[in-house]
């Protein structure tokens, strides 16, 4: 089990904060544990190289959750789903999971996820 968890936002912080040569990941595998094409991008911007593994996991968290507990809690649900069930013991030496998730809030504590059918 990975020993620490970093949430998203704190990544990107991170990220936006360096040049690219300050972040050393010699030795190290990136994973992206999601499909999104935009991810995908803005890791390419920043010079990265990575995995896509995209995540099995249902996004299901009770909506009763404050917005920001239910956005980290499926994030981090993401990257363990991933680091646990989607690589081998040989694919986690050294290996970076990157997990995010990302809600709209409607009216204060109202959580949209991504829309799931299109209407016309």
């Amino acid at each position: 089990m990975p020993r620490a968890w970093l949430p998203s936002y704190q990544l990107i912080s991170l990220f936006s904060s360096m040049s690219c040569f300050q972040l050393n990941l010699q030795g190290w595998r990136l994973i992206l544990a999601s499909k999104s094409p935009r991810r995908a991008e803005l890791l390419r911007q920043v010079g990265l190289t990575f995995d896509v593994r995209p995540s099995s996991f249902e996004e299901d968290l009770p909506k009763s959750l404050k917005p920001i507990q239910y956005v980290e809690s499926t994030a981090v649900a993401k990257g363990q789903e991933v680091f646990t069930a989607g690589l081998s013991d040989d694919e986690r030496t050294n290996c970076i999971v990157l997990a995010a998730d990302t809600i709209v809030e409607g009216c204060p504590g109202e959580i949209w996820e991504k829309p799931r059918y299109v209407s016309c």
